[in-house]
Parts: C-alpha cells; sequence; structure tokens
C-alpha cells in the first residue's frame, strides 16, 4: 500500500513537473533558439554561483530550523532542517496556496521526532521572525521606491508601482503586528481559540464538542505559551532574524543576478533597488494565488515587472527560464528525493520490524 502511495505521490509530482515546463515553454515558444542561445552563454562560474546560491538557502533555512527545533529535539541538526525546508518547499509547490509549505514542514517535524503541537510552535516562531523580516525590507523599499517612482504601462494606461508596493507593506506590517499581538494578548488568544472551536462545530458530532473544545483550548493555551517563552529568547530571535535579512536579500537578488549573468552587464544600484521591489511583489503574490506551484502567475508576474527595467524581450525570457529554474524545479526535484528517501527508509523500518516480530513468534512455538 505504501508503495502505491508513492508511485501515485511521485507520477502525479512528475506531471505538475511537465506542466510547470510547459509553462515556460509558452512563455519562450517566440525565440526559443535565441533564449536558449542567450542561456547557453552563462559560464561555469555562472552555473556555479547560482547551484550554490540555492545550497546556501538550503542552508539557511536548516540553520534557522535548528536554532528553533532544537528546543524540543536536541538532536535535531542544520541537515534535519535542510531536508524539513526541502519537503515544505516540495509541499508548496505541489499545491494551491504557498501555506501548503506548513504542511509538509508538520509532517517532517513529525519524522524528525518533534509531535505536530511543537512543530506548530517552531513553525510560529521562524514565520513570525520571516513575516518581520519581509516586512523591514518592504518598509526600506517602499522608502525607495518613493523617490524613484516607477509607471507600468499597461494597455495604453499608465499605473504606479508605487501604490502596490505600498499595499504589499502594509498587508505585510498588519501580519507582522498580528502575528505578536496573539502571543502578547490573552483576549486575542482566546478569541482565536473561540474561532477555531466555532469552525471545528461544522465537522464535528455534537457528543465530540465538549472533548474536543478541551483539547483545542489546551494544544492552542501550549502552542501560544511555548512561543512566548521562545521570543523571551531574545539572542535566539536575533539570530533568525539575521539568517532570515540575508536569506531574503538573496532570494529578492537572485533575478537580478541572473540578468547580470545573462547580459554580462554592470551592477547598477537603482536597478538592483527596483528589482528587489518587484521581487518582493511576486513573492508575495505567489503566496496568495490558488495555483500549485504559481505556475503561469509568476512567469507573467516577472515578465510584467522585470520588463521595465530589461528592455531586451530575449533576455527577459532567458531571465524567467534561468530564475525558474533554481526557484522552483530545483526545490522541486531536491524535496521529492529527500521524501522518497524517507518514505523508503520508513518502509524498510517497517519490514524489519514485521521479520523481527515474525521471528519472535516462531521461536515461541
Amino acid at each position: 500500500m505504501e508503495k502505491k502511495k508513492i508511485i501515485k505521490f511521485f507520477i502525479e509530482s512528475i506531471v505538475l513537473t511537465i506542466i510547470c515546463v510547459l509553462v515556460s515553454y509558452l512563455v519562450i515558444k517566440d525565440s526559443f533558439i535565441d533564449v536558449m542561445k542567450l542561456i547557453g552563454n552563462l559560464n561555469a562560474f555562472n552555473v556555479f554561483a547560482l547551484v550554490m546560491v540555492v545550497i546556501f538557502l538550503v542552508a539557511c533555512n536548516g540553520f534557522i530550523l535548528k536554532i528553533v527545533a532544537s528546543n524540543f529535539n536536541k538532536k535535531f541538526t542544520i541537515k534535519d532542517g535542510a531536508q524539513c525546508s526541502l519537503i515544505g518547499s516540495l509541499f508548496s509547490g505541489i499545491t494551491p496556496f504557498r501555506a501548503g509549505y506548513h504542511f509538509g514542514m508538520l509532517y517532517s517535524y513529525n519524522k524528525k521526532n518533534i509531535k505536530v503541537r511543537d512543530g506548530v510552535v517552531i513553525s510560529y516562531i521562524e514565520g513570525t521572525a520571516y513575516q518581520f523580516v519581509i516586512t523591514i525590507l518592504c518598509l526600506v523599499l517602499s522608502i525607495y521606491i518613493s523617490f524613484n517612482p516607477v509607471q507600468i504601462n499597461i494597455s495604453g494606461s499608465e499605473m504606479n508601482i508605487n501604490l502596490i508596493i505600498y499595499i504589499v507593506s502594509s498587508i505585510n506590517l498588519i501580519a507582522s503586528l498580528g502575528l505578536i499581538l496573539i502571543v502578547k494578548f490573552k483576549k486575542i488568544h482566546e478569541l482565536i481559540v473561540k474561532l477555531c472551536l466555532k469552525f471545528s462545530k461544522i465537522f464535528l458530532k455534537k457528543r465530540n464538542i465538549n472533548q474536543i473544545e478541551i483539547k483545542v483550548r489546551e494544544s492552542l493555551t501550549t502552542i501560544v505559551n511555548n512561543s512566548a517563552l521562545l521570543f523571551e529568547k531574545k539572542w535566539q530571535t536575533v539570530k533568525i532574524m539575521l539568517i532570515n535579512f540575508i536569506r531574503l536579500i538573496v532570494i529578492y537578488s537572485l533575478p537580478y543576478i541572473i540578468y547580470l549573468f545573462l547580459s554580462k552587464g554592470n551592477f547598477a544600484l537603482s536597478e538592483y533597488f527596483i528589482c528587489l521591489a518587484y521581487a518582493m511583489v511576486i513573492t508575495f503574490c505567489l503566496w496568495i494565488v490558488p495555483i500549485p506551484g504559481g505556475a503561469g502567475a509568476s512567469e507573467m508576474l516577472f515578465y510584467l515587472l522585470y520588463s521595465l527595467v530589461i528592455t531586451n524581450e530575449t533576455m527577459i525570457r532567458a531571465s524567467v527560464l534561468v530564475w525558474r529554474f533554481f526557484t522552483y524545479y530545483v526545490n522541486l526535484i531536491l524535496g521529492m528525493i529527500v521524501l522518497l528517501i524517507i518514505k523508503n527508509k520508513d518502509m524498510i523500518k517497517e519490514t524489519r520490524e514485521m521479520k523481527s516480530i515474525s521471528s519472535t513468534q516462531n521461536n515461541e512455538e
């Protein structure tokens, strides 16, 4: 049965990957040969640098998770954290909305001997730190864009990109404040408990409501209390936020880095900051677009926004393809490999246990 599930999952992942590849092809089909020639101009150093960026980002995720998860499992390593983040990336890539990342993380924490309740705390701490850093970056970029306004021309009508960035910054700021208020104020905590209970009553039979209410209240209280305790560890919080800051700068810089590699051009600070702002908007949109892996939406947004900075259409299409490969396909493939390894280990463990039980029964007979 387990083998059938693995095969089914593998087939579904392959189908999704093929769909994403087709979407990418549609983006570049009009100039396929020119795009391929341009990508072929990437030298060994360029490819090595992009591979190292992927490894660096995975390592950053692993280090962040190691810092938080070690509060619940002292044996949790950076390698474990990296594996968990890759599985999370896989789930976010194959499920509608990128919140699927957290479900993947909870699954992988469970495989690392961390309870679901503690896994929620880890995700909450990691997510809050990420949210705060992204809010700071949004505000900094908003200030920069305020002094360097950019207009987008869509079907002959001009639209101010500043407004979009301000909206994204405001939403991130509200989200950051909300995450802190949940921990700091008991009334908000109680409100969330009540909302969760009301939602759960829709799916539960009446006789189970009282028992579920007690369990939900206890679990949420434990999660909030543990989160508050971890936030009090100032140095731990600073380290997580610092690593997240570096990680996000690298993620947001990647489109511009790819552009420089392909164009062999020179670094320009004004272009760089605008590219950071666009990357921020794309990342935000991918979190709310209900499409697995943001297939199609990410390419369209990239093409639309970066065409304001990159005038060469072939260059934009090549940049989209390289960016998508290193930010999506690589993580998807690595996540599948890690998940299949974990599943295979579970199957081997179950087989050994079954053999051990069978051997014991035979000896008793």
